[in-house]
């Protein structure tokens, strides 16, 4: 049929077209209800059928519903049908009305028209429309602003009937459209699409969009219905859409895609607006959007500014979105920015919430400015989002705006009211986030984030965009937000954060910000931002101007935390509100470097310079910590608020070197920075069998602001601080009162089976500012001091009190033993117009002091040196090392007290209290013992130069100095030592008083022993004793040894006789020839003495009665 051709029916009757390729041009074929011809109206629709075949075949007639249909046989051979020239197939009528087409190939072009439905003005309350069913074993391509409608009109009542397409290939192209909706009052049709291939391509001229939809549309009411695809490939682009929205009263209907690959690209060429899949409920409207589920696709790729999106931009909740999907790519935007996207989400104006968003996949690629949301830009809560994916990667930014992250988000945008969405990844084994991507569950508006967790093998952030800005996974609260951010969680076995990527649960605006749980066996924070230097690392802090608590930070399960290269962990406020606390567990934690300019490699909970608020608890439990080349942990307040606690529980911790930059010591720091106002921490070491601190490395706590520092505590069965940077400066354990600063420091306390300081390391309290030093109690058994500079010190140089150092044995020892080498010293000490500290050593049973060093309390300035007492309950053994206390400005020297059961000194060692000038007295040294004995070079002198020497007291009964005698007064005592002889002396210019004990009795009292000793030969005789018949008498006494009468002298109790004969020559040259035969022998008994004899020359002797 050419020309304006036209087939009209009667309504209720069924038109047919049946024959080989059919061609409609400029044609109309139309049910109506005809009088006289004229179409005076349609009630009850009829029916179209169009069949085309090829060649000879036969067609069957079927009659349903008093309408007669053509039934094709499976293995007919088909031709073509095809309308052209806005050719249109009209059965819009009351109720009912068909159109079915079955050929090869259908093509509806150049406005053509197939109309079914409910006419405009038309219907009932029952009314339901026929549907439209095309079969096509080839292709139908739909062009040029073609339309294939089953509708409700405007102003019609009643429902649409459903659309049915089967084909291989369909294509909706330059404006055309396939529509199953609703313009009236009742519900849209269903529309279901079986095809090899779906396209719905480009719009026309004017930007009117090739369009497959069952929506309900502007001004009506009622519901759209399902849109079905079943499809090999689905490719909606260039401004093409396929929808199941509402713009009307009503829900919209579910979208079902089943395509093994499906590409929805780029955005309509003349307007702008996206190609994609959309369940949305429109502006305006007011209704439930409708659902998305793709299922059973190899690969969805959203590109170019498309969309795929189940939001609401009016009032009504919006749909769920659910993908399964082997790989799903969303990618780019279009020329202005506008990103590729999967949305799920409350849109600006909206008032409802948005629901799931759900990728089931094998691969998720995010990339070049694409994004996947559920968030709210209006009035209502964000959807969330969850996926399974075994590789998730999030890459870049966008290439027209940068700022634009690629990324996954679940936020509550400006404006916005309402609960942000939650993000929940699972199952991956590897999630990237790089070049400036973001994975964001946060708040920008007025409302709380959604949580957000990551399960996953390995999650990797890693470096920026070329404009800088960070690869990021946050919850956080954003500047101009109202509401709290909420719990950000990653479960993996690796954990990469490198080159200026960031994790972050901050809060920039007013709210809480949330936490940060990482369960990770193997934790990398690695690097700086090459482009602005900012640190990679996991943050949890309260932003400048903000009031709001800081989030937590808690790590656990980890075999390995490293952080280096000048990245950060950190809890802190730089704004008002409290920081939140850091705990780590870890059996390695490792804190390494700088970056290039020389920052720090660091983990901190701090208080930063501006803020309002106070830091809280870091916490550190390892088998291993080390701190290296200039890395620092940090527990310190650099603004209005105090610095929390550092505590770690750690089996071995070294801390090593400096930075290899600027030279700043790596370690473990708890400060009150200059110009900061707070209370420093404290940091609690436990738990340790070694403490290392060596290279320059640093553990302290300090002020250098105003406030008090924090208390240092160590608790480690070995404690060792050895050497110093290349510059010179020590390795240092140090509490102190820095220059500039006002407040005290506090205790630093060493609980140590052995302590070790060595190659001039130092350990410190002290005050350099307007603040008392803290005390130092060292809790040892085992001390070494090795090197010239090698310090244990307690000193003050302002006017503020020093700090005394208390020694004893560490729990269950009663020893003390402190080993000096190369001059080392421990030393409490004044440079300023204020007394020194005192130093202390006790123990229960000994004090054992060796080697060459000082034990010392010392004034080099105005103030009194402090007072040294060493107390033990047994011995205190001191060898070739002093005990001083001494002044060099004329203050007054401090007391030595002594107190043991034995005090022994032995080699060059000294017990010497000096005023070196000035009018100051020297100090007294009291010494109590039982005894006191010294050796070789040992001296006890007090000495002042031009003062009143020190008074000398030893309080024992026994005093022993080797070749000990008084010097006269005056006598230098520098000249004392290195004489070999023991020294006591209490010089000066008025001499003190020396109180030894009184050993005079002892004087001319010794017997000399005689010269030769006596000779056992005389006590022993050489033969047997024999009783002799020479007259005597003797008495016989009973067995309680009294004398025989009173008066009388005691009975001896040996018995008494006379020695045999000598024998003669002949005898004792028989005795000789015998004793040559025969000798004793080794194994033969020994005759031993039975008793001893008197000789009647009253002599006694040792032997035995002859037999």
């Amino acid at each position: 049929m050419q020309g304006r051709s036209t087939l009209r029916v009667n309504e209720a009757q069924s038109l047919i077209l049946a024959g080989g390729e059919v061609v409609l041009e400029d044609a109309l074929l139309a049910v109506a209800l005809l009088e006289n011809g004229q179409v005076v109206g349609v009630d009850e629709g009829g029916r179209i059928d169009i069949g085309a075949v090829a060649g000879a075949g036969t067609l069957e007639l079927t009659e349903t519903n008093n309408l007669l249909s053509l039934r094709f046989p499976e293995n007919l051979a088909r031709a073509d049908v095809r309308l052209t020239d806005t050719t249109t197939l009209d059965v819009r009528a009351n109720n009912g009305g068909d159109i079915a087409i079955t050929a090869q190939n259908i093509d509806i072009l150049e406005e053509s028209e197939l109309l079914a439905g409910i006419s405009e003005g038309l219907g009932f309350p029952d009314s339901q429309a026929g549907d439209i069913r095309l079969n096509a074993t080839g292709a139908i391509r739909m062009n040029q602003e073609s339309r294939m409608s089953n509708t409700v009109g405007s102003n019609a009542i009643g429902n649409a009937g459903d659309i049915e397409i089967t084909t291989g290939t369909l294509q909706v192209s330059n404006g055309s459209q396939i529509s199953a909706s609703t313009f009236g009052q009742g519900d849209g049709g269903r529309l279901s699409i079986s095809a090899g291939v779906v396209e719905v391509i480009g719009s026309d001229g004017d930007g009117n969009v090739s369009l497959i939809a069952a929506q309900v549309e502007s001004g009506a009411t009622g519901d759209a219905q399902t849109l079905r695809i079943d499809a090999q490939q689905l490719v909606v682009q260039n401004g093409g859409f396929i929808s199941v929205s509402t713009f009307g009263t009503g829900n919209a209907g579910d979208l079902r895609v089943q395509a093994d690959e499906i590409e929805l690209i780029g955005v309509n060429s003349v307007i702008g607006s996206p190609s994609g899949l959309l369940a949305n409920v429109d502006t305006d409207a007011t209704g439930r959007g409708g659902n998305i589920r793709i299922s059973g696709a190899r690969r969805l790729l959203v590109e170019g500014g498309a969309a795929l999106g189940a939001s609401t931009f009016g009032e009504g909740d919006a749909g769920t979105l659910s993908i399964a999907a082997e790989i799903v790519e969303v990618r780019g935007s279009d020329g202005d920015g506008f990103p590729s996207e999967i949305a799920a989400q409350v849109n600006s104006g909206a008032t409802g919430d948005a629901q799931t968003l759900r990728i089931d996949a094998q691969r998720l690629v995010v990339q070049d400015g694409g994004q996947i949301r559920v968030s709210t830009f209006g009035a209502g809560n964000a959807g969330s989002l969850t996926v399974q994916a075994d590789e998730i990667e999030l890459i870049g930014v966008n290439s027209v705006i940068d700022a634009a992250s690629s990324g996954l988000f679940a936020n509550v945008a400006p404006n916005a009211i309402g609960r942000g969405g939650n993000i929940r990844i699972s199952g991956a084994r590897r999630l990237s986030v790089e070049d400036g991507a973001n994975l964001s569950a946060s708040t920008s508006g007025e409302g709380d984030a959604g949580t957000l967790s990551i399960a996953a093998e390995v999650v990797e952030v890693i470096g920026n965009s070329a404009a800088g800005n960070a690869s990021s996974i946050t919850a956080q609260v954003t500047p101009g937000a109202t509401g709290d951010a909420q719990t950000l969680r990653i479960d993996a076995q690796q954990l990469v954060v490198q080159d200026g990527g960031f994790i972050s649960v901050s809060t920039f605006g007013a709210g809480n910000a949330g936490d940060l749980t990482v369960q990770a066996d193997e934790i990398e924070l690695i690097g700086v931002n090459p482009v602005d230097g900012s640190p990679s690392g996991l943050s949890a802090t309260v932003a400048p101007n903000v009031t709001g608590r800081g989030g937590d930070i808690r790590i656990s399960g980890a075999s390995r935390l490293s952080v280096e290269g000048g990245a950060g962990l950190g809890v802190g406020t730089f704004g008002e509100g409290d920081a939140g606390t850091l705990s780590i567990a870890a059996e390695v934690v490792e804190v390494r470097g700088s970056d290039e300019e020389g920052f720090p490699s660091g983990i901190a909970a701090q208080v930063e310079s501006g803020a309002t608020g106070d830091a809280q608890t870091l916490r550190i439990d390892a088998q291993r910590l080390v701190v290296q080349d200039g890395g620092q942990i940090g527990v310190s307040t650099f603004g209005a608020g105090n610095a929390g606690d550092l505590t770690v529980q750690a089996d071995e911790i070294e801390l090593i070197g400096v930075n290899s930059v600027i030279g700043v010591p790596s370690g473990l720091f708890a400060s009150v920075e200059p110009n900061a106002t707070g209370t420093g921490g404290d940091i609690r070491i436990s738990g340790a069998s070694r403490l290392l601190v060596e290279g320059g490395a640093a553990l302290g706590a300090s002020t250098f602001g105003e406030g008090d520092a924090g208390t240092l505590s160590i608790a480690a069965e070995v404690v060792e601080v050895r050497g110093s940077d290349e510059e010179g400066f020590p390795s240092l354990i140090d509490a102190q009162v820095n220059s500039g600063a006002t407040g005290n420091a506090q205790t630093l306390t060493i609980d140590a089976q052995q302590l070790i300081v060595q190659d001039g390391a130092l350990i410190s309290v002290q005050t350099l500012g307007a603040g008392n030093a803290g005390d130092l109690r060292i809790n040892a058994s085992d001390i070494q001091l090795a090197g010239e500079d090698s310090r244990i010190l307690a000193a003050t140089a302002t006017d503020s009190r020093a700090g005394t150092i208390q020694i004893q044995p560490t729990t269950g020892s009663q020893q003390v033993a402190i080993t000096f080498q190369d001059g080392a010293r421990i030393s409490a000490e004044t440079s300023s117009s204020q007394q020194g500290g005192s130093l202390r050593v006790t123990a229960p049973e000994s004090i054992t002091i060796s080697g060459d060093g000082i034990l010392s309390a010392r004034s080099t300035g105005s103030g009194s040196a402090g007072n040294l007492r060493l107390e033990t309950g047994g011995e205190l053994q001191i060898t070739d090392s002093d005990i001083t206390t001494s002044t060099t400005a004329g203050a007054a020297g401090g007391a030595i007290d002594i107190t043991a059961a034995t005090v022994e000194l032995r080699g060059d060692g000294d017990i010497r209290t000096n005023v070196s000038s000035g009018a100051g007295g020297g100090g007294n040294i009291t010494v109590t013992a039982d005894s006191v004995l010294a050796f070789d070079d040992s001296d006890i002198l007090a000495f002042a130069d031009d003062g009143r020497g020190g008074d000398v007291t030893l309080n024992t009964s026994a005093f022993f100095g080797e070749n000990y005698q008084p010097a006269p007064e005056g006598t230098d005592p520098d000249t004392l030592d290195g004489n070999d002889r023991v020294d006591i002396n209490a010089s000066g210019a008025v001499a003190g008083v020396i109180s030894v004990p009184d050993l005079s009795f002892i004087q001319n009292s010794l017997s000399e022993l005689p010269q030769v000793p006596i000779d056992p030969d005389e006590l022993l005789a050489n033969s047997c004793i024999a009783r002799s018949d020479q007259r005597g008498s003797f008495t016989v006494t009973g067995a309680g040894g009294l004398p025989s009468r009173p008066g009388t002298a005691m009975p001896s109790p040996f018995p008494t006789g006379s020695v045999q004969p000598i024998p003669g020559e002949s005898e004792i040259d028989a005795s000789n020839e015998s004793d040559d035969e025969y000798r004793w022998q080794p194994g033969e008994p020994i005759v031993e003495p039975q008793g001893v004899y008197q000789l009647p020359n009253g002599r006694l002797v040792m032997s035995r009665e002859c037999a």
